[in-house]
């Protein structure tokens, strides 16, 4: 299932910290980004939505005409970097979201705790009681 992969990408370290980056300037990246240092890391599926959902940058990377990924990050982590992810691995995760059964979603909150579950029904506290028990906050299976 798609919320459990971790995606590789690759991350533009942050440069010019001196320099404030904001609306008027966020589209140089080059001036903020050191597209020569680039290093390889591992992203959680979560921080990447997150990123997407609240990007601060989101920017279609093209070689030619032909589309080979997309350049993004958040208000949040625009001052750790710019993550460069694949296009295979933007498709991957748009059909996994596409083909991803959500039947109904459960959410409990117990102790300062808040454990969730996509299944609806019994299966739903069923599913709900493990968390508790293993004390895991959140089961996206």
């Amino acid at each position: 299932m798609f919320s459990k992969l971790a995606k590789v990408l690759i991350k533009y370290p942050r440069i010019q910290m001196e320099d404030v980056i904001d609306k008027w300037n966020r589209h140089k990246i080059d001036e903020f980004y050191d597209f020569e240092n680039a290093r390889k890391i591992s992203l959680s599926i979560e921080t990447f939505y997150n990123m997407s959902i609240h990007s601060f940058i989101f920017e279609d990377v093209r070689d030619a005409d032909k589309w080979i990924g997309i350049l993004v990050n958040s208000d949040k982590h625009k001052d750790d970097g710019l993550f460069f992810i694949k296009r295979d691995t933007v498709v991957k995760i748009i059909n996994d979201v596409i083909e991803d059964d959500v039947l109904g979603i459960i959410s409990l909150r117990l102790e300062g705790k808040i454990y969730t579950t996509k299944y609806s029904g019994d299966k739903g506290q069923e599913s709900l009681f493990k968390q508790m028990k293993r004390g895991k906050k959140q089961d996206k299976t």
